[in-house]
């Protein structure tokens, strides 16, 4: 990877955090100066004399002085969310967060980024991490990650498998909110489509390719989507529906390891059409 693009990217955001945090500071200091009960005396004699807000109010405003904070410092770290939701760049967000994210538990996104670049080792590393979690959620996201890992270095009998331990762990998920288990219910249509896809099932492929829904904006989830569907499209033969979906991951996910390989697909199709389209000239 190449980290030495970033560094004043990493850099710019550092120091913009930093002011960030230092403004904030000296407004809470200015907020307790003046809002505080004060009196100025000269000579003995009170000149000036002030009751101060009432404490609830000075509170308050410290209050919305933490959460103006909050807004700024995401504003000012935009770039780690929008390198996978609208640039797709796995490399950048994979960077970005290890010099800039201090929180402990994104093994999630490690999962994707190598995932995305398609170092499937190293992604494969983080999901099984994710499924040794007591968190439920955190589980069915390691699962996932195992499943397309596995399918994507053609595995294809531990895919079913991990399916398989996939739609087991969300049926027995009692924690999880009715609204956010239709997400994860969307994501096991997914792994239903990959299972199809390495059985070599036609019938089932043709079902879910039109009935899997994205499960969350990103472009990179886009990206995977269209690749699957394509992959689907052409081992059904249905060579304009796979043509379009791998021209589709290749604008969507240009920088991932997913346009590459839509490219190989693309090649492959284009030189069979060409042939076929020579033996009719010459019939």
């Amino acid at each position: 990877m190449n980290e030495s693009k970033y560094v004043a990217l990493i850099e710019k955001i550092q120091k913009r955090r930093k002011w960030v945090v230092a403004l904030t500071v000296i407004a809470i200091i200015l907020i307790v100066l003046f809002a505080s009960p004060s009196k100025v005396q000269v000579m003995g004699e009170t000149v000036k004399e002030s009751q101060g807000l009432h404490p609830v109010f000075i509170v308050i405003l410290i209050l919305l002085c933490f959460s103006f904070e909050l807004i700024a410092y995401a504003l000012v770290s935009m770039p780690l969310s929008t390198s996978m939701d609208v640039e797709c760049d796995p490399e950048k967000q994979l960077i970005l967060n290890k010099h800039l994210n201090k929180q402990k538990n994104i093994d999630h996104v490690y999962a994707q980024d190598y995932f995305y670049l398609g170092n499937y080792a190293e992604a494969l590393k983080y999901a099984d991490k994710m499924i040794q979690s007591p968190n439920e959620q955190a589980v069915l996201v390691g699962l996932f990650n195992r499943a397309r890992c596995e399918f994507f270095t053609e595995d294809y009998e531990a895919v079913q498998q991990t399916a398989a331990q996939y739609h087991s762990k969300l049926s027995g998920c009692q924690k999880i909110k009715p609204k956010i288990k239709l997400t994860y219910q969307k994501v096991g249509h997914v792994l239903d489509l990959m299972c199809a896809i390495s059985e070599n099932d036609v019938e089932g492929m043709n079902a879910l390719r039109g009935a899997i829904k994205a499960w969350n904006t990103l472009k990179a989830t886009e990206g995977f989507l269209n690749y699957l569907k394509g992959l689907a499209a052409y081992k059904a033969n249905d060579s304009e529906e796979a043509i379009y979906r791998f021209k589709a991951v290749q604008e969507a996910c240009s920088k991932t390891v997913l346009c590459e390989l839509s490219d190989h697909y693309i090649q492959s199709l284009r030189d069979h059409l060409s042939f076929q389209d020579s033996q009719e000239s010459r019939n």
